[in-house]
């Protein structure tokens, strides 16, 4: 099963379909434009999921390396062996700032290739919904569903595999916001008892 990350973008409208291109800013509304169905066919293509393994494989490496950098860069620059709490700040702070980066370039890698496609279809002056909009969400989440069982049917894994790695990489992650969520209360706790 091939899919596309643009499969939720576009909404069947009298004169063809409305198409709603990514926000380059990630936030707010994108621009939107008219496209037929040879048009549409071209943006899906575009979208393609085609190597699902390294598509899922680059995500979960994203989703691990901005709080495990962040972490170790902190680590490395403060020079204490236990986080303090503007330590866990600077974390949080870092590990946010990384995240947001990784989906802006990817943002901007998106719209440079629909770029050659969007200088041809005219601008259109209605918008897709919030009800649209939160259908396209819900898309989004299922696409990613979708990806994780695909790698597992292309692996000849058991129904569910890839899941299973995805939630285990989730609660390694957990477990390591929650260890240092810890020694930061057990810091402020013993802060505010000295002061006591």
């Amino acid at each position: 099963m091939s899919t596309s990350i643009y499969d939720g973008f576009f909404k069947k409208t009298p004169e063809g379909y409305l198409f709603r291109a990514p926000n380059p800013w990630l936030f707010g509304a994108g621009k939107h434009y008219l496209a037929n169905d040879a048009q549409r066919a071209e943006i899906l293509e575009l979208g393609r999921v085609r190597l699902p393994v390294v598509y899922a494989l680059v995500f979960a490496l994203v989703i691990i390396a901005c709080p495990a950098g962040s972490t170790l860069l902190v680590y490395l620059l403060s020079g204490h062996a236990e986080p303090a709490g503007a330590d866990i700040a600077a974390i949080a702070i870092l590990t946010s700032l990384s995240l947001l980066t990784s989906l802006l370039i990817v943002a901007r890698l998106r719209l440079r290739r629909l770029r050659p496609i969007l200088m041809r279809l005219p601008r259109s002056q209605k918008s897709l919904t919030l009800r649209d909009i939160q259908t396209m969400q819900l898309q989004a989440i299922s696409l990613a569903f979708i990806i994780g069982m695909d790698v597992g049917a292309r692996r000849h894994l058991s129904l569910g595999s890839s899941q299973v790695i995805s939630l285990c990489l989730m609660l390694l992650q957990g477990g390591v916001a929650a260890l240092y969520f810890k020694r930061a209360a057990s810091r402020v706790h013993d802060t505010f008892s000295r002061s006591a």
